[in-house]
């Protein structure tokens, strides 16, 4: 059994599918075909089976120069990672072929060329909301694609999103307003999409093909397809989107100016739908543009807060000591900033606390905690349960935190709970099919009061706190 027949042979499911390394899948959608080749050498070390379609046989071009399957070596040499090119030509048929560059290889993917042209223009100048902005991306999407309904999700600090926009075919139902658990997007979908923002599948009841050799030669690990259109889907997310009667989903990621994952768009349709790199190039250049917009409609929409903000950081940075925030006065103006009721300085093992009681020992725990985060620079969330143990013995009045690490220690920031009622895609929880753990079947409307939740720590505070930080520890 080589490496990817040993893959092949894992089962996840709902227990581990947060564990599931859905970078190396072994296979790719039929849509396309690929070639791997080293960036060093320039000899192609791998093929997807179906590279026949093109007029090659796969053991041929293997150990073979990447000239031997596409004879164009300025393009091949570019120094340029990313390339799309529109007109391409493989035994009298027209093709789009995409050029990427990842950890030493070279990616070539071909598809279907698709003769239409895309102009969607965004201006946040048009829109005085984030709200109107979100609606005006989504139906603009929506009327430039082929699929039914067109998305946005908006993630809060935990990552748990909601519908906020819709543009949809007028038969089918309305998911505004819904909510949908962190758990539909893994934390490893979720670092996918910051490395690659673009997923597309083409149809869930696809036959994938398989790569030649299966492996790479030195490791005998499955290709690492991070970067490619093509790559093939998860079992279990083609679970999910037949559970939502979706055949065909496409989705691009959103992120902030720190690279976090703030939103997804998503286009969905019951039918297979074509793949469109010229749409695809259009999404990646729009994908920017939302991503600079968002802050500016968010300052503009709390104009008149943002003013008093600014009033108080220049008093804090006024009154506080050098490198250090540890003051009732200051901290009284950090809780305004913030929005919140409680504060905590931790510097070099000693804390001033702010209108709140905490051990000593919890306190300790909490900061190891957070040094031992991948994000430990910045942490926010709206529910503590999730990432620390015994919260309610410790702090039965608190449930959100938000943490700024400084060349000290911590800055600590805790609002109080809000309960809320949540309106759920379908009841957020596993279901369970002789005995195997399943994606939900049902996304019907499903209520439900959440508690041991806090409101949202709003970005344009958490910039404001940024950088009082950043002025005070620098």
């Amino acid at each position: 059994m080589n490496g990817l027949d040993k893959f092949l042979s894992n089962t996840y499911n709902l227990n581990n599918c947060d564990k599931e390394p859905v970078h190396i899948p072994g296979l790719i959608q039929s849509f396309g075909c690929l070639v791997i080749a080293s960036n060093v050498t320039k000899l192609i070390l791998a093929v997807s089976e179906n590279i026949e379609r093109l007029g090659f046989k796969k053991e041929d071009l293997v150990g073979s120069p990447l000239l031997a399957f596409f004879d164009n070596e300025k393009i091949l040499n570019s120094k340029i990672d990313d390339l799309f090119l529109r007109d391409v030509s493989f035994l009298g048929k027209n093709y789009c072929l995409t050029k990427t560059v990842n950890e030493g290889f070279i990616y070539i993917e071909v598809l279907p060329k698709i003769e239409k042209k895309h102009q969607i223009s965004l201006d946040v100048t048009e829109v005085m909301t984030q709200e109107l902005f979100f609606h005006d991306i989504v139906w603009k999407l929506y009327s430039s694609s082929d699929y039914e309904r067109v998305m946005y999700y908006k993630f809060d600090e935990d990552y748990n999103g909601e519908v906020v926009a819709e543009g949809k075919d007028e038969n089918l139902e309305s998911y505004l307003g819904l909510h949908y658990p962190a758990s539909d997007i893994p934390k490893q979908v979720r670092a996918l999409f910051a490395l690659n923002p673009i997923r597309v599948i083409q149809d869930t009841h696809d036959t994938p093909i398989r790569l030649y050799p299966s492996t790479e030669i030195r490791s005998s690990k499955p290709w690492n397809l991070t970067p490619c259109i093509t790559r093939g889907v998860s079992p279990i997310h083609i679970q999910y989107l037949e559970n939502m009667k979706v055949r065909s989903s496409m989705s691009f990621s959103i992120v902030n100016e720190r690279g976090r994952l703030i939103g997804l768009i998503a286009f969905h349709s019951s039918q297979p739908v074509d793949i469109d790199l010229s749409f695809i190039e259009t999404l990646t250049t729009l994908r920017e543009k939302i991503g600079n917009g968002l802050p500016l409609l968010e300052e503009y929409e709390n104009q008149s807060g943002v003013l008093r903000l600014e009033e108080i950081k220049t008093r804090i940075l006024i009154e506080a000591d050098k490198n250090s925030l540890m003051d009732d006065i200051v901290l009284s103006m950090i809780l305004e900033i913030g929005d919140c009721e409680g504060c905590i300085v931790y510097e070099e093992g000693k804390n001033f606390n702010y209108n709140i009681d905490i051990s000593k020992e919890y306190l300790e725990y909490m900061v190891k905690t957070l040094n031992d985060l991948e994000e430990h620079q910045e942490f926010a969330t709206r529910s503590m349960i999730l990432h620390f143990s015994d919260v309610l013995t410790n702090l039965e009045t608190f449930s959100g935190l938000y943490g700024l690490k400084t060349n000290k220690g911590w800055l600590l920031l805790f609002k109080k709970e809000k309960i809320e009622e949540v309106n759920w895609a379908g009841k957020p929880e596993k279901t369970d099919i002789n005995g195997t753990l399943n994606p939900r079947s049902s996304f019907e409307l499903w209520s439900e009061s959440v508690k041991n939740t806090s409101k949202s720590w709003a970005p344009f505070r958490r910039r404001f706190l940024r950088n009082i930080v950043d002025a005070v520890y620098r």
